[in-house]
């Protein structure tokens, strides 16, 4: 990931023609919390996660995800939740509550 991740950005230095003066600050403090809490951090707790809980129940934190992702969405950023997200989300939850039973009732 990371030899690939420093190959598209010598290719975009090659290829684009980019003026980092007309970068806002905000774009910049974008950039620096995705780099720093949303994947550091994520992995982070996401290691944290494994080491104390079971990797089929960490493993439902990637389905719950986007579903999150929308409603924060909606939330913070006022964007409206059109009848496909929550389609997708129900069926993500859907499947979710089916695996959850499945397990429930096996052991």
């Amino acid at each position: 990931m990371g030899v690939a991740g420093a190959a598209m950005v010598a290719l975009g230095w090659v290829i684009e023609d980019v003026s980092y003066a007309q970068i806002s600050a905000q774009s910049w403090y974008a950039l620096v919390y995705l780099a720093l809490v949303a994947s550091v951090g994520g992995f982070i707790v996401y290691f944290h996660l494994l080491q104390r809980l079971s990797t089929v129940v960490v493993s439902y934190v990637f389905i719950i995800f986007p579903v999150v992702a929308i409603a924060l969405d909606a939330v913070l950023g006022g964007d409206p939740i059109t009848t496909q997200m929550l389609v997708y989300a129900g069926l993500m939850l859907v499947g979710f509550t089916l695996t959850k039973v499945r397990t429930s009732t096996a052991t």
